[in-house]
């Protein structure tokens, strides 16, 4: 059977594209530059402008607890970042009480499910209790060591390399661009364009928090190191949309967590009082000591009371025993050793 010939057939195609060389510069398709997520600083200077009063109502909260804070015993604003800091964990997907916290920090006590967890949380928490920002870098605040790679490393991962120094400086161009905001309002920009950019993998909560939490002290505060938002409002961090809708309910959210930092406080005061009353009739100069120890810091163990105060390893030994069987205090490692107490509150 003869084969037909059917080399002309191909001039009939016309409705496909020549050869790459046969097209000029201006024939469609014209190549697109990848652009990221944009955000526009202005429209949170607009969603400010309209949001005075409650910009004062936190603004306010925020000035009452440092105010509290300075005239109390020291530790307290220690216990209040304990509580942020396992807020935050919540809002990303991870739940752990601040006693564990605590405790990891104190005995680096962890399970390997928990393990990298605490670590991520006791990164928090130092960096929420030190006065200083990222001055000196994103990657360094960090702690970031993989300069040496580019982009990401896993789809969802963190980004590194080339690709978190872009991210890094499209985020302190933000900052630069919101210097006339508010510091609470430059905060929410801060937060909000970090999880928009992409710096940390999607959902995390700690590392744009800690990076922000500098702003109380940039504004003058004098005890409260760490801007409170996740205690008033965790769900915040799974919200998106425009400056108009996410300002009020970040402004909402630090009045609603200054206010629970309150009550935690006077808790704590009304527990000490109460403690008082109930070891009245306990001689000795120990058991003021321990309510002391004890309204101060979240967690204490016999040999944080021995180093101190002149108290001896005995004495502190058997009136911790005798809170406890009062109802006064916690033991919370449910060890025979290395033991840690904290008020009952």
């Amino acid at each position: 059977m003869p084969v037909s010939d059917n080399s002309d057939s191909d001039d009939d195609l016309w409705f496909l594209p020549g050869p790459p060389e046969d097209m000029a510069p201006t024939d469609p398709p014209w190549p697109v530059e990848l652009r990221g997520p944009q955000f526009d600083v202005t429209e949170w200077e607009r969603a400010e402008t309209v949001l005075g009063q409650q910009l004062a109502v936190a603004a306010a909260g925020i000035a009452r607890l440092d105010e509290r804070l300075r005239w109390g015993p020291k530790g307290l604003c220690e216990r209040l970042a304990l509580m942020e800091v396992a807020d935050q964990l919540w809002a990303q997907g991870d739940w752990v009480a601040p006693e564990k916290l605590a405790l990891y920090r104190s005995l680096r006590l962890s399970t390997v499910q928990n393990a990298r967890i605490l670590s991520q949380a006791d990164w928090a928490l130092r960096r929420l209790m030190s006065p200083r920002g990222p001055d000196n870098g994103l990657a360094r605040f960090l702690g970031r060591h993989e300069a040496d790679s580019d982009g990401l490393a896993e789809m969802g991962k963190r980004p590194f390399g080339k690709d978190f120094e872009r991210l890094e400086k499209q985020w302190y161009a933000l900052q630069d661009q919101s210097v006339h905001l508010h510091f609470l309002t430059r905060a929410a920009v801060g937060v909000f364009s970090w999880r928009l950019l992409g710096v940390s993998e999607p959902g995390a909560v700690l590392e744009p928090m800690a990076a922000v939490s500098s702003a109380t002290k940039e504004a003058g505060f004098f005890e409260l190191s760490f801007l409170p938002v996740a205690l008033g409002d965790k769900y915040l961090f799974g919200q998106s949309g425009k400056a108009e809708k996410l300002l009020p309910l970040w402004f909402v959210a630090i009045d609603n967590a200054c206010k629970r930092a309150l009550l935690h406080l006077d808790r704590l005061a009304d527990w000490y009082i109460h403690a008082g009353l109930k070891t009245n009739d306990l001689s000795g100069r120990t058991p003021p000591i321990l309510l002391e120890a004890l309204l101060q810091y979240p967690l204490v163990s016999v040999e944080m009371v021995v180093n101190a105060t002149s108290v001896s390893k005995v004495s502190a030994q058997r009136n911790l025993a005798l809170l406890q069987g009062r109802g006064l205090v916690r033991e919370v490692t449910g060890q025979a050793r290395y033991r840690f107490w904290t008020a009952a509150v």
